[in-house]
């Protein structure tokens, strides 16, 4: 079965696209939906530039890349926004997401990472509140999504970064809008004593996990 990789301007498009063709058969495998800033970490880290040697740009408004949806589809899917992946595209497209994770704590020590397993009926309620979120509390919001899950990353902003107790009121704001079934996989060990109890049980257990995983 063929892979496809769509863009689309906006979450809701995206989704919406999902629920239009949901009731054809075959349905759609191996969903994964990436949001902009998520893309960033499925490519290899760039050096950093020096601002001595930078060359001025001019100026321009500042554009983030659009949504993509990859799916593995028996129709064919046209048009200006889908490509058909290769084989080996396709493989290395989802070896990176297998990633997502790692590659943010590895790049950004104070991330925050959150697992939510919810339909994709649900979680456009999620994606949008967590992006509001994350622009009340100064993170950026890498955000991969599947059939039946979603990882959600809180990257702090370097300038004016959240303070410990604005995490605890990003997982505090989620859980009151879509529910408790979630496991928090990474946060700042300062976070910890501002979150409710059950809440700290599930973030050592996994933070142990983690520390195996990464040797530390």
């Amino acid at each position: 079965m063929p892979t496809f990789l769509i863009e689309f301007a906006s979450l809701h498009a995206a989704l919406a696209y999902l629920s239009s063709a949901w009731d054809l058969k075959p349905a759609f495998k191996n969903i994964a939906l990436i949001s902009p800033s998520a893309q960033e970490y499925l490519q290899p880290v760039q050096p950093a530039r020096d601002p001595d040697v930078m060359m001025p740009v001019s100026a321009a408004a500042v554009t983030l890349p659009p949504w993509k949806l990859m799916l593995q589809s028996s129709r064919n899917i046209a048009g200006s926004t889908a490509q058909k992946l290769g084989p080996s595209s396709e493989r290395d497209l989802r070896r990176t997401l297998k990633k997502f994770a790692r590659e943010i704590l590895e790049r950004h020590k104070n991330a925050m990472i959150i697992r939510f397993d919810l339909p994709l009926c649900r979680q456009e309620q999620l994606l949008t509140s967590a992006e509001a979120l994350a622009f009340n509390y100064n993170f950026i919001n890498p955000v991969i999504a599947e059939r039946v899950r979603v990882m959600l990353a809180f990257v702090p902003l370097s300038v004016d970064p959240p303070a410990a107790m604005h995490y605890s009121k990003v997982i505090d704001e989620l859980i009151a809008e879509v529910g408790d079934r979630f496991k928090v996989v990474s946060c700042p060990r300062e976070v910890t004593p501002y979150l409710l109890v059950p809440i700290r049980t599930k973030v050592s257990l996994i933070t142990q996990a983690i520390k195996k995983i990464f040797g530390r």
